[in-house]
């Protein structure tokens, strides 16, 4: 179709048919610049505009709303910590929390084990911990990411049996998101934080798995650092202490 064509339709759109900027954009194609040029000369009438707004306004998602920043947020902003440190500190609270509910968290000697920490709860069960550091978009709820890095850097999504559970912890609101893999299922690469993951340790405690230590060099006992899994982490700033354990 010519130019002269197709300029000809789309203004035939609009005053035959009566259609919207927008809508004549979606139909043909054309840019809503071009249009918006084009039919400067056949605006719709205020009534019409006024059946397009309500149609708009009809319905308003429900804002979603962000805690409160912290207070460690502010003396110590996100921006200043690197992202090994996000790394340690993520972990690190998840150990602290774990430990506050009477669990004791594992840290597995094998360097290409998914798990960051392997908890046993209360009732002796184990389960593999997985922790993220939650990232923030330009909009929206912070998420946490369902990845992991194989080979050169290829992210690829966590397959079925990596983890019992995935903990985002948002270092702005000093929150920790408890996500089970069922939980997890749905989603493809990300998932969104929300209310009822908020510090859900009860999950943890309810977890039914194994109950002993595997026989392996995976996970080896060695006796609790003085100050507890804190020491034990930021006394070693340039790596992971090959395994930490944090008593009750």
């Amino acid at each position: 179709m010519a130019k002269a064509e197709f300029r000809a339709e789309c203004v035939r759109l609009r005053v035959e048919d009566r259609m919207s900027l927008r809508e004549i954009s979606a139909k043909t194609g054309a840019p809503k610049g071009t249009l918006s040029y084009w039919l400067k000369d056949h605006p719709l009438t205020d009534a019409e505009k006024a059946v397009r707004a309500a149609r708009a306004n009809r319905y308003h998602a429900p804002r979603k709303e962000r805690l409160p920043a912290s207070g460690q947020s502010m003396i110590i902003p996100m921006s200043s910590l690197s992202k090994e440190r996000r790394g340690y500190l993520a972990e690190l609270m998840v150990a602290a929390r774990a430990a506050a509910y009477g669990m004791d968290a594992f840290k597995p000697l094998n360097g290409a084990s998914v798990a960051d920490w392997v908890l046993r709860n209360t009732d002796g069960h184990l389960c593999s911990v997985q922790v993220k550091w939650t990232k923030r978009g330009t909009s929206g709820l912070p998420y946490l990411s369902l990845q992991k890095t194989i080979g050169h850097n290829k992210p690829v999504r966590y397959a079925p049996g990596d983890f019992d559970f995935i903990v985002g912890y948002d270092y702005e609101t000093d929150t920790a998101y408890v996500f089970s893999e069922a939980d997890t299922n749905s989603n493809s690469f990300t998932i969104t934080i929300r209310p009822d993951a908020a510090e859900r340790w009860d999950k943890i405690l309810a977890f039914r798995g194994r109950t002993s230590i595997p026989a392996t060099s995976d996970l080896l006992p060695s006796p609790p650092e003085p100050a507890g899994v804190q020491a034990a982490l930021l006394d070693r700033p340039g790596s992971h202490p090959s395994l930490v354990h944090t008593a009750a």
